[in-house]
């Protein structure tokens, strides 16, 4: 049986280290752009791949 935590799943539109366009669903991942990743663009819907933990993630990071 999964535990709570495995339900939370975040999502790159969700997380702020993304910053994307919502009308058109794709944008960059900071994370993968600091590793200089050549496939840093993420789809918003796509589940994070890069193991930010949804907690953190939703603490208001970035609404300055």
């Amino acid at each position: 049986m999964a535990d709570a935590r495995s339900a939370a799943v975040l999502q790159c539109k969700d997380c702020p280290h993304w910053y994307g366009g919502e009308d058109y669903g794709y944008g960059s991942c900071r994370l993968k752009l600091q590793r200089d990743e050549q496939r840093f663009l993420t789809f918003g819907q796509q589940e994070c791949d890069e193991g930010v933990d949804p907690d953190v993630a939703t603490r208001g990071e970035g609404d300055d």
